[in-house]
């Protein structure tokens, strides 16, 4: 049942970074992966992008990298690292980035009801092609 509905699902090789002549910035990228990860796990994005450490935030915070690189293959690690500053945090380091998306790559590939639901979540961000 799930491979049936996971063969539905796209690939996420490539994603356009404009639709319809709409270019798709940085930040509003960011806001969307925030408010998609504050309300799918049930998190603050306070707590994400903070020095917490426990299962729930770290999972978290890993899959805002996973879904920022996804949704922006050209975006550096550093880049994404810098989405993550704030008065508690005021650097990430380009190999926790990197250390986040291979960690929810390996999750995906162990769990395929985790896959299925990253995959969901990367398709809801993903823009659509407008109707001609």
């Amino acid at each position: 049942m799930v491979e049936a509905a996971l063969s539905d699902v796209p690939q996420f090789d490539a994603i356009p970074n404009s639709v319809s002549g709409r270019e798709f910035t940085a930040r509003s990228t960011v806001a969307s992966v925030e408010r998609a990860i504050v309300q799918h796990f049930r998190v603050t994005w306070t707590a994400v992008a903070s020095r917490r450490r426990d299962a729930k935030t770290a999972l978290a915070r890993h899959a805002a990298m996973w879904l920022l690189k996804k949704l922006q293959p050209q975006r550096s690690t550093v880049s994404i690292g810098r989405a993550f500053r704030n008065e508690d945090r005021p650097w990430m380091h380009h190999t926790s980035v990197m250390h986040g998306i291979a960690r929810i790559d390996a999750m995906m590939a162990g769990d395929p009801a985790f896959d299925a639901e990253m995959r969901a979540l990367l398709l809801a961000l993903t823009p659509t092609q407008a109707p001609s």
